[in-house]
């Protein structure tokens, strides 16, 4: 009886993806990501603990799609991208825009400087497809740079803000059904037209920010791409302008690895030099959410 109870052990043991013995949960790509119940306590009851997910992996639309069984949603831009000038503007951009953005509420995340609650998070709608809506965080929630540390060039694929994003962010602001209805973002990289700086690989994540030719595409006019941070972001140290408007992260790369595209306080793009670990920049997160359910929830 004992030989058979230790056959069936050593069976499962082998039967169990690597890492799980050894107390490693790095993961690697294609693996599930793994739950961390150390910071479980303090999930504020919104769906799981944090994950844990590959670093700065590529994965690919069906190699992510086969881990999370999500629907993958891709942006359709224009073939031609308007080029800024050397100060960032483009023309027609300084125009008044005539889109009503209409805003919604889904999830929840940390909007006080004391960072004691977590509340509602409001959003713009961009665009629709597949049965999904795209959005955008009304304000910059966050102020990180693209590393955590250090200049060294890198591509959006490999940075410690996208992981930030696809699993920090994703399951503290969103409950357990919020995540099950949101679609997966394939966030191609394109050619950046002001510059010849390498794109590199596109990525399909869970939560995103834009790229260029997103924003133009989206946001054609300064005036709509200025925004405010939450008074959470002003206390990680994002910066302010004299009206109160802050730069944004874009995920497209800017003269060269080390100083990625950006977008300015004053809604023109970037035209100053803010390496990739500048934390004063702040975050503007994009995801899909399935839009019969957001239609229940606004």
């Amino acid at each position: 009886m004992m030989r058979g109870k230790l056959l069936l052990t050593c069976l499962m043991l082998m039967a169990m993806p690597p890492g799980v013995c050894n107390g490693n949960n790095s993961g690697t790509i294609g693996e599930p990501l793994v739950a961390s119940v150390e910071t479980a306590a303090n999930e504020h009851q919104r769906g799981a603990a944090y994950a844990t997910a590959p670093e700065k992996d590529n994965r690919t639309e069906s190699g992510t799609a086969a881990i999370y069984g999500k629907h993958v949603v891709t942006i359709d831009i224009p073939e031609e991208t308007p080029v800024a000038d050397s100060n960032g503007q483009i023309p027609g951009a300084d125009g008044i825009s005539s889109v009503d953005r209409k805003t919604v509420l889904f999830g929840r995340f940390y909007q006080e400087a004391s960072a004691d609650e977590l509340r509602p998070i409001q959003w713009i709608v961009l665009g629709e497809k597949d049965g999904y809506t795209l959005l955008m965080t009304k304000q910059i929630i966050a102020s990180k740079g693209w590393v955590n540390e250090g200049r060294n060039g890198v591509t959006w694929a490999q940075t410690d803000l996208r992981h930030w994003l696809d699993n920090e962010f994703f399951n503290t602001a969103f409950s357990f059904v919020e995540q099950k209805n949101m679609a997966l973002f394939n966030a191609v990289q394109h050619q950046n037209p002001r510059y010849d700086t390498p794109a590199g690989e596109g990525t399909v994540d869970r939560v995103s920010i834009l790229s260029y030719q997103e924003l133009i595409h989206y946001m054609p006019t300064n005036l709509e791409r200025k925004t405010k941070p939450t008074e959470y972001a002003i206390k990680q140290g994002c910066y302010l302008n004299p009206d109160g408007d802050s730069a944004w992260w874009l995920r497209s790369p800017g003269p060269n690895a080390a100083v990625p595209e950006h977008l300015a306080s004053w809604g023109n793009l970037g035209a100053r030099t803010h390496y990739v670990d500048d934390s004063s920049i702040g975050v503007r997160p994009v995801i899909w959410v399935n839009s019969d359910y957001l239609a229940t929830v606004r």
